[in-house]
Parts: structure tokens; sequence; C-alpha cells
């Protein structure tokens, strides 16, 4: 019996470790089908609203739960304003992925760009028009490496425009660190993934022990072009 019982013991000891760690990794297999599956459901609602939807705020009940809010910046995917199921708005560790939306891009009211050089409808090519001229504002998003370098660069896309980060999805781990509670507050976060709370400024460098997030960051060219197929270009 104390033989049985002694090879037991060494057969979990590597077994463990192993279906632990296919655990994790089918988790995150998850967690980039659920990010991939946002990326073309925030798509879907600029074909048919000319802009990205706003992000929810988590703390919300009731009827507002999942609703997007005018003016949020950062938050969570406003899932019920895309007909999606809460489920559809948290990672494979089952936390809320976070979501942050181009000022520039989220509001409906054209007039707020005073600044906007006129550009004929005629001389693009795609439904879109209105979303792919829209300026950069102040507030824009921006992803950085570890080592502080941009890793977007702003191009010009159109004539009378610049392409822009679009919006960022993060999920938050395995830890959890940095993510949404119910409440509406932060999970305790330190280092880089302490930085990637703050909704504006984010940092996506190699997963390790001390940082876990999954960063996901499109620009209003490449969301056009690969998610809603119309892309935003002159046509000559």
């Amino acid at each position: 019996m104390a033989l049985v019982l002694s090879i037991i013991g060494i057969i979990s000891a590597y077994a463990i470790p192993v279906l632990l760690q296919t655990r994790v990794v089918a988790r995150w297999k998850e967690t980039d089908a659920k990010i991939e599956a946002l990326s073309y459901a925030l798509a879907g609602y600029v074909q048919l609203n000319k802009r990205l939807p706003y992000p929810a705020n988590p703390a919300a009940s009731g009827v507002q739960e999942g609703i997007q809010v005018d003016r949020l910046i950062t938050g969570i995917i406003p899932y019920r304003t895309l007909g999606l199921q809460e489920s559809d708005a948290k990672d494979g560790f089952h936390h809320w992925i976070s979501y942050s939306a181009a000022p520039a891009l989220t509001s409906d009211i054209p007039d707020q760009y005073p600044n906007r050089r006129a550009v004929s409808a005629s001389s693009l090519q795609g439904a879109d028009n209105q979303f792919c001229l829209r300026p950069p504002l102040s507030a824009q998003l921006s992803v950085k490496n570890q080592q502080g370098i941009s890793m977007f660069d702003s191009r010009q896309s159109i004539e009378s425009s610049v392409d822009m980060i679009a919006f960022v999805l993060v999920s938050h781990g395995p830890s959890g660190g940095g993510a949404f509670c119910e409440s509406g507050q932060r999970r305790t976060a330190v280092g880089d993934k302490q930085a990637n709370t703050n909704g504006i400024n984010f940092i996506d460098r190699p997963i390790c022990k001390e940082f876990d997030d999954r960063i996901r960051w499109v620009s209003r060219n490449n969301l056009m072009t690969m998610y809603a197929k119309q892309p935003c270009k002159t046509v000559k």
C-alpha cells in the first residue's frame, strides 16, 4: 500500500502542474477568442451608427447594466448595447475585459469638430466617411512598449485625417489585477499593470509573472479594413 501511495504521489507531482498549465492555456485561448469577437462586434456597431459605443459603467445595475454611458472614456464592454451577454464581456478567467474608446470616435455630434477640413463624399470610398474623417482630439489613446516606445505610428490615412488608435481592450489575466470589480472599483495592481488602469495610456509587453495583461489595440483604419470590411481610403 505504501508503495502504491508513493507511486500515486510521484505521478500527481508531475501530472497536476501539467493539468493546471493546460487549463490556463485553454483560458487564454478563450480570452483571445472573446477579444476577437468583441472587435467584430465593435466594428458592426460602427457600421450601423457611424461611431464607436461608449464604455459601460461596471457598477451599473438593473436596466443600466451593460449599457454605454455618454462621454465615458474607459469602463467595461457595453455588452447590452452591442446585443451581447454578460459572459461575452468577461475573459476566460471570469474578469471584466476593460474597454477604452477614442473620444473622437464615440461622439455622434459632428459639429464638435470645427477645424475639420471639408472633403467631398465623392472623394472617399466606403459607407463610413464621417467615421473615417474625424480628426484626433487631445485625449487620444496611446500604447507603448516596456521601453516607452509607441507601438502605433500615426500615419496620414486619408486626405483630411490621420489614423489613430480607435479602442483598447484589456484582459487582466489570471491574477485579475487592475480589472474592474462589480462595485466599479479597480482590483489592486502594481507596476505596469497598475499603469494600464488609467484608461488612456497603456503598456503592452510580454506576459510574465509580474505582468499578465493581454492588450488588444486597433487603429481606426485597421478596424474599418480588417473588421468592418469598409476601408477608409481615397478614391483616385
